[in-house]
């Protein structure tokens, strides 16, 4: 009698009787085999559904599973996905939203200039009526109405000036002019000196983001009492000062100072201003503290910057 490989089926050979319980036995043997399905310890047939799965799976495939995170070298740009470095970064937080490139046209319309109480446009009516004057200024005008040396002579002496009598000396208080002070007007010269000189205001004026002066000699000084620096990050808040007038550059001087004690041991944090722009300036509180700022911390500061106008 021999013996199959694998379920050990009986084989009768030609000498041997052939007996019917040795046939069930091996149809037995064929019956729990042919149903027997593959587990993870013993072989045996696939399902359905692990065919399914495994026509679904490609080949070298693996169990990978995606990190919650890792380095940011990973990652590749794109056409329209870029990283931005840390310089990138602090450039876009010294721009505020809807900023752009602006460039003053070198003439425009009339038309876009606004008028003040001090500065105002003259017609063409008034400019004539103006050349006017000056062509009539040099002529010489008899007033008829002014009494002349023989009717004040008729007039008799006069007997007493301001309800005073006698020698009378009249004082500033006596002609209306109390409030004048006995001070020399600058001649001519002196004033064009004044105005030719490096300390002479050429202009001042003040707006929504503070105010300014310009000095003869290029100079300008900036300046706005309050602006408020918002939450940034858990370190810093930040704010971008548009100033009221523009620099010729970004190099220019600011400085800033703080309005009001800060919390914990934030009173350590640092106040900074640095130029970013010829027309904005960038202020920074940073903690440098164990706790942090939350988006409810802000702080009032005043900002001041020198710089050149021309």
């Amino acid at each position: 009698m021999q013996y199959t490989g694998n379920l050990k089926l009986k084989k009768p050979e030609g000498s041997d009787v052939v007996n019917i319980e040795d046939l069930n036995d091996n149809f037995d043997k064929l019956d729990v085999e042919v149903v027997k399905k593959a587990t993870n310890t013993q072989d045996g047939r696939m399902s359905k559904e692990d065919k399914a799965k495994l026509n679904n799976v490609e080949v070298g495939a693996n169990k990978y599973v995606h990190p919650s995170t890792h380095s940011l070298d990973m990652i590749t740009e794109t056409g329209t996905k870029k990283i931005m470095s840390s310089a990138e970064r602090n450039k876009l937080a010294g721009i505020e939203i809807g900023a752009n490139k602006y460039i003053h046209p070198t003439t425009h319309s009339a038309d876009m200039i606004v008028e003040n109480s001090n500065k105002r446009f003259a017609s063409d009516t008034e400019k004539n009526k103006w050349n006017t004057v000056a062509n009539m200024a040099s002529k010489t005008y008899v007033d008829n109405n002014f009494a002349t040396k023989s009717d004040l002579d008729k007039a008799g002496k006069v007997q007493s000036v301001n309800n005073k009598t006698g020698a009378v000396v009249l004082g500033k208080n006596d002609v209306g002019l109390g409030n004048l002070d006995n001070v020399r007007q600058a001649t001519k010269q002196e004033f064009n000196s004044h105005v030719n000189g490096i300390f002479h205001i050429v202009e001042s004026g003040s707006n929504s983001n503070g105010k300014f002066v310009k000095f003869a000699d290029g100079t300008m000084i900036c300046y706005i009492p309050v602006i408020t620096l918002g939450y940034l990050n858990s370190h810093s808040l930040a704010k971008a000062w548009n100033l009221p007038a523009t620099f010729t550059g970004t190099n220019y001087a600011c400085f800033a100072s703080k309005h009001e004690a800060y919390y914990n041991d934030k009173s350590h944090a640092g106040l900074t201003a640095r130029p970013s722009y010829k027309t904005t300036v960038s202020l920074d509180l940073v903690s440098y503290g164990s706790s942090k700022f939350t988006s409810s911390n802000s702080m009032k500061v005043s900002c001041l910057a020198i710089g050149r106008w021309k």
